[in-house]
């Protein structure tokens, strides 16, 4: 069943609960969803996303920097800086306890079992010396944070390699000589860019030579040629040679060999030839299809075993069906197994160092699964899901939503399961779990909100780790899912209601310790699949009338805090047509009857009435994706709006109501603007917060974007919020929530990205 249909199966039986009764909320299937979201947003119009795109952009602002910092180093007037705030970690309501967000790969040292690192879907390395217990960030310096696989070299310990592109797409290869401790990036024009790394192997017998399997479907709209493949360096990361063109979905070498591999490819480029699952006997050179396919394939995860290296497991799902291959002769020839297994595609298969028998599959919305008899019966381990399927944490180990498994190589009753929790360890063989989100901070938030009185209370929308709030210093999970925006009832700013993903809306009361009711669901803004609704829509509240504003492809309002919503204009179309959605809302807080709404493929309209009639300003603006608009408090003919996307200005101003536009992008590079923020002490003070972190203009002084990012590392920036003691607060997409503090520093130089 779709997630949404089973979260609505589970809230429209409740009306009012205790906090211990509200809606479990489904993990399963977002993940596609969110990352089509995340992607098309920035690849509009063109399909793609240019090649280091992101690296251009931070190379950008450290030249600008450079020429500045002579100047910043000499002035004594105090200089702002972010400081991270959490949550570090969260905890939840579930055995697991505490968790953090996303970790999609984890390589221990050889020489050395208590150097662990963690590789997070957008906040980058994080490195461990004691097996887990704390991790400190390692590559914050460098452009990527968004980590695919990391390996570490047999034969020259010290020697490991990073790749990016997980949920945003990689730009590069990271190299560190020192176990982890220190980086830097090798890779030249010859590697692929703009994909994700799903699976590295380094030669065991030459720290330099090295293979990657890359996915990525960001070309398959335009029919152009997939980047990705499988990748070979011979000279330690630097320049590398394209060996297979296809959607690779798992790769893997024959224990200790650097010549026998297996690559599984459900679907092949224009030019690559078929589909199937593929072996090489020569490094790579040339592939035989073991098991040949016909246009689309099923998806593969498959281990050796390096108790019998000659055993390969091979998981295949496709239409709803799920499979079990054994091969005893490296992969030539498979029997077949018909296990009890849940269907869907999984995201790890791995085989027991020193038992021939067991294996473990994990599944990324779902859990980590055993055998011991090669296949034939299973067992669930981290059981977040029952018998049949039903999402129920209540006796769970781990967070759900497995993405990786490491066995330490000194002790194979020590392993490490990474997830959208963060890093999960056992000593005892699977049997119990602790998680190690303790020093963490990885959550990937959505949106962020202060409470509108009590300064010391936050509330951050997260992906997989729920509505959280942080109180008293300590963040606290509230219900599970994926959340956007946080909006607080003026009438008693202990209720507030969220977004859920698509057009469902919650509401909670007792500062969220209470779930109230669903307030709308998909059907309430009369949607069916497939839903003309961002993943993650808009919704906003203005300050002085508290009406609520939600974006479908037409503009809904409720007077009455959600439980009642009337579409304005008489339901007119707000977007492009088509499969155009309401992207961004804006909202003049001096002129409730002004209203901006934009759309994914940059339509941009004004209401002059409260949303009566509407009138198209697009005018000469870029068709481009709009991530927000923020409407002068004074006067609601000055606006700001910011677009995702590439090969364009990002921000843009107008002063007569969207007659005319200007763009005001002086020091702003190309690159993605996600939110927008007028200072609460200046209006002529803009944040812009991007896929690099935040930049701030001071429009009354000079027009010309500063970067923001002392104490910041080039995070993806999504959302502001002002306290209400005025401390400006912002939510990063794998870094979790930042403050920005100024008084009582001395100007410095920025920290370069």
């Amino acid at each position: 069943m779709h997630k949404t249909a089973i979260a609505l199966a589970l809230l429209l039986t409740v009306s009012c609960v205790r906090p211990e009764l509200r809606p479990r909320i489904d993990p399963m299937g977002n993940g596609g969803a969110r990352e089509k979201w995340l992607f098309e947003q920035r690849a509009f119009p063109f399909g793609d996303i240019p090649a280091d795109a992101r690296r251009n952009a931070i190379e950008q602002v450290r030249e600008r920097e450079r020429m500045r910092g002579a100047l910043e180093n000499a002035t004594a007037t105090a200089a702002p800086r972010w400081q991270a705030i959490g949550p570090l970690p969260v905890q939840t309501r579930w055995p697991w306890k505490t968790a953090t967000g996303r970790v999609k790969s984890v390589a221990i040292a050889p020489h050395d079992p208590n150097i662990v690192l963690a590789g997070s879907s957008s906040g980058g390395i994080w490195r461990s010396t004691d097996a887990g217990l704390t991790f400190t960030p390692v590559s914050d310096g460098h452009s990527d944070l968004s980590v695919g696989a990391i390996a570490f070299a047999p034969s020259s310990p010290n020697v490991v390699y990073a790749v990016s592109g997980s949920d945003f797409l990689g730009t590069g290869v990271l190299r560190s000589n020192d176990s982890g401790a220190t980086w830097q990036v090798v890779d030249d024009p010859t590697f692929a860019p703009r994909g994700k790394a799903n699976r590295m192997v380094v030669d065991p017998s030459d720290a330099g030579r090295l293979w990657v399997a890359q996915t990525s479907l960001q070309d398959a709209a335009s029919g152009s040629v997939f980047s990705s493949g499988l990748l070979r360096s011979d000279d330690d990361g630097f320049s590398w040679t394209t060996l297979f063109r296809g959607l690779v979905s798992d790769f893997a070498a024959a224990p200790g060999s650097n010549s026998t591999f297996l690559l599984g490819v459900p679907r092949r480029d224009s030019a690559g030839g078929g589909s199937g699952l593929y072996r090489s006997t020569d490094a790579g050179q040339s592939w035989v299809a073991v098991v040949p396919g016909k246009g689309s394939f099923p998806h593969f995860t498959f281990a050796f075993s390096p108790a019998s290296p000659s055993r390969v497991y091979l998981h295949s799902s496709m239409d709803s069906k799920a499979r079990i291959h054994v091969s005893n002769d490296g992969g030539m020839t498979w029997s077949e197994i018909a296990p009890t297994l849940p269907a869907g595609r999984s995201s790890f298969l791995v085989a027991h160092p020193s038992r021939s028998n067991e294996i473990y599959l994990g599944y990324p919305g779902g859990d980590l699964h055993t055998s011991t008899d090669g296949g034939a019966t299973w067992r669930n381990i981290t059981t977040n899901r029952s018998a049949e399927g039903e999402f129920d944490p209540a006796s769970s180990l781990t967070h759900i939503d497995q993405h990786v498994l490491v066995f330490s190589p000194s002790d194979e009753r020590v392993l490490y399961l990474g997830n959208d929790g963060g890093i999960y360890k056992s000593t005892d063989g699977g049997t119990t779990f602790t998680s190690l989100a303790g020093t963490l901070s990885l959550v990937q938030a959505y949106g962020i909100a202060a409470h509108p009185s009590d300064p010391a209370v936050l509330f951050l929308g997260t992906q997989d780790n729920g509505l959280e709030r942080r109180r008293n210093g300590e963040w606290r999970e509230l219900i599970t899912g994926d959340y956007g925006s946080i909006l607080f009832d003026a009438r008693n700013p202990g209720t507030l209601i969220t977004n859920y993903v698509y057009g469902n809306l919650f509401a909670f009361s007792q500062h969220g310790d209470a779930y109230l009711d669903t307030r709308a669901n998909n059907a309430t803004f009369e949607e069916t699949e497939p839903y003309r609704i961002k993943f993650i829509a808009p919704f906003e509240r203005h300050p002085r009338t508290n009406t609520l504003y939600f974006g479908t492809w037409r503009l809904f309002a409720s007077t009455d805090f959600g439980r009642n919503w009337t579409s304005l204009g008489g339901g007119i179309d707000l977007t492009r047509g088509g499969a155009d959605t309401l992207s961004a809302i804006g909202l003049s807080p001096g002129d409730a009857n002004t209203i901006y709404t934009a759309s994914g493929r940059g339509q941009v309209m004004r209401s002059r009435d409260a949303g009566g009639s509407w009138t198209d300003i697009t005018g000469s603006l870029p068709q481009r994706h709009v991530k927000a608009i923020t409407v002068d408090p004074l006067d609601p003919n000055v606006a700001w709006i910011a677009f995702s996307g590439y090969r364009t200005a990002h921000v843009h101003r107008t002063t007569d109501g969207g007659a005319t536009w200007q763009a005001v992008s002086d020091g702003l590079p190309d690159v993605p603007v996600n939110a927008l923020l007028i200072a609460p002490s200046s209006r002529h003070v803009l944040y812009a917060g991007t896929d690099i972190g935040v930049f701030v203009l001071d429009a009354g002084v000079i027009a010309e974007w500063q970067y923001l990012g002392d104490g910041m590392p080039p995070v993806v920036v999504t959302s502001f919020d002002v306290t209400a003691d005025g401390r400006i607060v912002a939510a990063t997409y794998g870094r979790g929530a930042y403050e920005l503090v100024t008084e009582g520093r001395k100007r410095r130089r920025a920290a370069r990205p």
